[in-house]
C-alpha cells in the first residue's frame, strides 16, 4: 500500500469597500503557503489512511486508532505513527447540537496537542488541521478519541498517519 496525501490549505476572501472619493476597490485577503504533498518519502511522511461517513448508533462512540475498521479491506492500525492531517465534518442534516471531537477517556490521544484537546463540530462545520510531525506517535497509551452528540448525528472523518 502506498499514500499520496495532497493538501491545499487556503482562505480567500474578496471584500469591496465603499469610498466616496474613488471607484469601490476590491481588498483581497488571502493567506497561503499552506499546501504540498505526503508520502512515504516526504521530509513529513504519510504512509497510513483511514476515512469513512459514519452515524453515532447511541449519543457517542470511541474510535482507536490500532483498530479502525476497514471493511472489506484489512483494519488501520496506526500503532508507532503520528496524525498527520485530519478532516472532520459534521452534517448538516440531523444534527442537532454539534459533535464533540475529544482525547478518549481511555488511552486518549490529543488531536489537538494542547490541555483541551476538544473539536467542537456544530451542524455543518468542518475542520482540516496538518500537524506536521508534531503530535504523540499512536501507543498502547494514546490511541483513542471520543465523539458525543446525540444519537444518529452524522459526520465524516479522513485521517492521515505517517
Amino acid at each position: 500500500m502506498s499514500v499520496e496525501a495532497k493538501y491545499n490549505l487556503l482562505l480567500k476572501v474578496y471584500e469591496s469597500i465603499s469610498l466616496d472619493y474613488a471607484d469601490n476597490p476590491e481588498w483581497r485577503h488571502l493567506i497561503t503557503g499552506l499546501d504540498g504533498t505526503l508520502n512515504a518519502s516526504s521530509t513529513v511522511p504519510a504512509t497510513m489512511v483511514w476515512s469513512d461517513e459514519r452515524t453515532l448508533a447511541g449519543a457517542s462512540e470511541t474510535l482507536d486508532f490500532t483498530a479502525l475498521a476497514r471493511s472489506p479491506l484489512a483494519n488501520v492500525d496506526a500503532t508507532g505513527l503520528k496524525l498527520q492531517l485530519m478532516l472532520l465534518k459534521a452534517a448538516e442534516g440531523n444534527n442537532v447540537a454539534g459533535l464533540l471531537f475529544d482525547v478518549g477517556a481511555t488511552n486518549g490521544y490529543n488531536l489537538l496537542g494542547n490541555a483541551n484537546g476538544q473539536v467542537l463540530l456544530h451542524p455543518g462545520a468542518a475542520i482540516l488541521q496538518f500537524e506536521p510531525d508534531k503530535l504523540p506517535d499512536v501507543s498502547g497509551t494514546e490511541k483513542t478519541i471520543d465523539i458525543s452528540g446525540t444519537a444518529a448525528d452524522e459526520y465524516g472523518i479522513l485521517l492521515v498517519f505517517g
